[in-house]
Parts: C-alpha cells; structure tokens; sequence
C-alpha cells in the first residue's frame, strides 16, 4: 500500500482496527468519540464494517482449513492473497451450488474480543515489517517520521468525516 501511495493512487483505503497506526491508506477508528459526534458516526460504520469482513474470514476460515494459519503467515503474502482468493472463489460456487455448509458455532463477541487482544502485538510486528519494506523501497522514512505521513492521514480523516458523516469545519 506504501508503494501504491506514493506513486499517486489515493482512491483506495484499508480499514484496520485500533492496533494499527493511522496511515493515509490506513483508516482506523477513532477511540472514546463522543456519543452522536462524526467520530461516534464514522466509528460505529467502521467497526461495522471491519466486523462484516472479520465474520466473513472466520465464516471461510472454517469451511477451509488451509486458511488457519494460527496467525502466522506460512506463504509469502502474494501466495496468501491467492489462496485466500482461491477459497472465496470455491465458498461462491458451493453456495450458487446449494451445497451444504458445515455447521459450526461462533461467539461473536468473545470470538471477535479474543482476535483483538491477539492481533495487537502482530499488528505492532506488521508495522514495523511495512517500515522496513519502506526503506528498501527507497520511500523517505524520515519524512513519514516527522509526521507528514500522520498529518495525511489526518486530513483524510477529516475529509471523509466531513463528506461522509456530517462532521462540521472547527
């Protein structure tokens, strides 16, 4: 995504939960909003959203096993992609196809708090792995250091808050 930014594709956004850092193609939530605010807005269609997708994964997860990686990645990322691809693919054509699905049980709320807590400290390694990929890139560290980077991000924040959630100028 690094790349992608810097050579100018700004239509394109991650959504990440709080472990990641805000980034200009990284949008998270925005932690204690208050209530009825933009923020709370903007928040609540995030979290809704990221929980969409997490379902989802959990749903693929569990119909195919190759996805459990017992949050390691055992393939490169590019291969992962594909695999995971691969298995929504398959998960389409079994459902067009009225195959059965296997039954299984989810506590959503433990099930999803337990991934948080979890995904923390990985989330921390990612950063640092997409730092360092930065740096081989050849992209100016520093100048993300600095907090231009974080000053972007910002504003995109605020752009979508406004345009999107009602968020009035301050």
């Amino acid at each position: 995504m690094i790349r992608l930014w810097d050579s100018g594709n700004r239509s394109t956004w991650l959504l990440g939960d709080s472990g990641y850092p805000l980034e200009p193609w990284l949008m998270t939530p925005i932690i204690n909003a208050p209530e009825e605010s933009a923020e709370a807005r903007y928040t609540q269609c995030h979290s809704s959203t990221r929980n969409c997708v997490e379902r989802m994964f959990g749903l693929l997860k569990n119909v195919w096993r190759c996805l459990l990686g017992h949050r390691v990645l055992h393939y490169d990322p590019i291969m992962a992609a594909n695999i995971t691809v691969a298995c929504a693919v398959l998960h389409n054509i079994r459902l067009n196809a009225n195959i059965m699905h296997v039954e299984f049980d989810i506590d959503e709320e433990g099930e999803a708090e337990a991934q948080q807590r979890a995904l923390l400290p990985n989330n921390i390694q990612v950063y640092e792995r997409i730092r360092v990929q930065a740096e081989l890139a050849g992209a100016d560290v520093e100048h993300y250091v600095n907090g231009d980077r974080m000053a972007e991000a910002r504003r995109i924040q605020r752009q979508i808050l406004r345009t999107q959630f009602g968020l009035r100028n301050m």
